[in-house]
């Protein structure tokens, strides 16, 4: 049996660092990030994925709303100031992330919250949470590659 997979690209309208760091501007702007934890946005999919071989797809309203509550990729916006600092117990080897990357985390040990987020190319940005600097795994290149 000779299978293909197919593997999906999401389909933005603009880019989507550049999306949340306007949507999430001014909640930035307002925030003191306390202590270790991060702010981070939500990465939400777009209305259509496109397959390998060029499909479109659309995505349901259903799977769209998991990635609000159960998103596990945002853009990094801001950091308290003891973010990604080195002690004895807490090594970084060199990388750290910093804001503006996309990075990858466990939604059970986060604080998610709605924020005064401001809607772009056609989708209301709200969901943003606070991540503790050791709970975030992995500084990604593009937030479609995991969901």
């Amino acid at each position: 049996m000779n299978e293909t997979v197919q593997v999906l690209r999401s389909v933005h309208d603009g880019d989507p660092k550049e999306d949340l760091m306007k949507a999430f501007k001014e909640v930035a702007e307002k925030t003191t990030v306390l202590g270790p934890l991060c702010l981070v946005a939500i990465y939400q999919r777009p209305d259509k994925v496109k397959t390998t071989s060029g499909v479109s797809l659309y995505i349901p309203d259903t799977s769209k709303a998991e990635d609000k509550w159960q998103g596990k990729v945002g853009l990094l916006l801001k950091m308290g100031p003891l973010a990604f600092k080195e002690d004895e117990t807490h090594q970084w080897g060199g990388v750290t992330p910093k804001v503006g990357d996309w990075v990858l985390f466990p939604i059970y040990s986060t604080f998610p919250v709605d924020a005064a987020g401001k809607p772009v190319n056609g989708v209301n940005y709200t969901r943003v949470r606070f991540v503790e600097d050791v709970k975030i795994t992995a500084v990604i290149e593009e937030p479609d590659i995991y969901y």
